[in-house]
């Protein structure tokens, strides 16, 4: 499941992720790609049951996947305009 996320993850969503940044950072389509990746995220804590470290095996990549999703995501929440409608569905 991390693998295909990892391949969603930079063979679309980043593409998609630039191409609205590169067109203006329109805040309805930087707030869909702020759900759009936190339910990828969900789906991949859902399905994993995060076992300690000691357990997993060492070429395990996942915390790796998640370290850059997490920054991507907080990256688009604060891309969101402040003063727009969605920001108040954001973390912030």
């Amino acid at each position: 499941m991390y693998q295909e996320k990892r391949g969603w993850f930079e063979a679309e969503f980043l593409q998609a992720m630039r191409s609205v940044f590169e067109s203006g950072k329109d805040a309805l389509e930087l707030f869909l790609l702020y759900l759009e990746l936190g339910e990828a995220i969900s789906d991949l804590y859902l399905a994993d049951p995060m076992l300690p470290e000691e357990l997993l095996p060492s070429d395990w990549t996942a915390p790796g996947l998640l370290e850059d999703m997490f920054g991507t995501y907080r990256t688009i929440e604060q891309a969101i305009p402040a003063d727009s409608a969605y920001a108040r569905f954001t973390n912030r």
